[in-house]
């Protein structure tokens, strides 16, 4: 195992609405992981009398038996996908074992949780699978 994978991370999956089988909306489905890689890089971005602060994020975790493809995934009956997880954009990674609760209603709508828990906490904009001499899914935000 990388001794860089040293991270506790929790991922919220996203089962949207229109995946749905049950049509109820969005459903959110929360997994804690050890053993992952996570990294913040901020930069300051000034722009006249502006100045923010931006940051890149990198997650990897390590390939498991646990993880299915989105499609494959959302196939699962609601029981069985909850022992599961996925990686797809617009999912939520948090820094740390988060004992917060996406349920769509304030103040846990997905954009509330992610603010509560910046700057360690990103919504996932790129995956890839990587395969090779150290498997990994890698997560961006």
């Amino acid at each position: 195992m990388n001794p860089n994978y040293v991270d506790t991370i929790t991922i919220w999956n996203c089962l949207k609405g229109a995946d749905n089988p049950a049509g109820t909306g969005d459903v959110w489905y929360k997994r804690v992981l050890t053993g992952c890689f996570f990294k913040v890089v901020t930069s300051q971005v000034n722009s006249g009398l502006n100045s923010n602060m931006a940051g890149a994020y990198v997650c990897r975790i390590p390939s498991s038996l646990l993880y299915v493809p989105y499609v494959q995934w959302v196939a699962k009956a609601a029981n069985v996908r909850a022992n599961f997880f996925t990686a797809r954009n617009d999912d939520i990674v948090v820094l740390g074992s988060s004992a917060d609760t996406i349920t769509n209603v304030s103040p846990n709508t997905s954009a509330q949780i992610l603010a509560k828990n910046k700057p360690t906490a990103f919504k996932v904009t790129v995956v890839s699978d990587n395969a090779g001499i150290d498997p990994h899914y890698r997560l961006g935000g």
